[in-house]
């Protein structure tokens, strides 16, 4: 990708995806996120980091033929959601954020989002899918029913070169239904 990188073409940006890869182009050392968990620990993602790390996500999901369709994102809180959440913006893929579950808690939550949104794939750290995977094993079995077969796509030495553009400017992001 070869951009123009003056004023007057950040203009022509429509999407978080293409202002990903304007930057990652423009300014690939300037800091695109940081994280720390509240004492010492700061990890900063530049975005060159974070643009290689979501067309890595884009190419697996691009590979398991996804786009259009949905994916639920199972992370806690930090650079690994954000990475796959830009890795479903660049494949084309809609993103369904859902915390991960907590021992013996939310099952019922998760079988809801993934139902409602009709989503063909979970994507989430290890720690994540293997409690959900316990959690579902030992729901009821009318939850465990209605519960649609996800899919795991794992993202291990994926290659951020088997990515391909496609212009999606219509993707979206799947709103979590909230009830009090």
């Amino acid at each position: 990708m070869n951009l123009d990188c003056s004023y007057e073409s950040q203009r022509h940006i429509s999407n978080m995806a293409e202002a990903l890869r304007y930057w990652s182009e423009c300014r690939p050392d300037d800091a695109a996120v940081y994280f720390t968990d509240g004492e010492d620990e700061e990890i900063r993602w530049s975005f060159a980091d974070l643009d290689r790390g979501a067309r890595a996500v884009a190419a697996r999901l691009q590979a398991s033929d996804m786009r259009g369709q949905r994916a639920v994102l199972m992370f806690p809180p930090g650079l690994e959601f954000i990475k796959a959440l830009f890795g479903c913006l660049y494949a084309g893929v809609v993103a369904v954020p859902a915390f991960p579950p907590r021992r013996n808690r939310n099952v019922n939550r998760v079988s809801v989002i993934s139902e409602d949104s009709q989503a063909q794939v979970v994507l989430g750290t290890s720690t994540s899918l293997v409690r959900t995977r316990e959690n579902l094993a030992n729901a009821p079995l009318w939850m465990r029913s209605t519960t649609p077969r996800l899919r795991r796509i794992k993202f291990t030495n994926a290659n951020p070169t088997n990515w391909r553009y496609c212009n999606t400017p219509q993707v979206r992001l799947a709103a979590q239904r909230v009830s009090c």
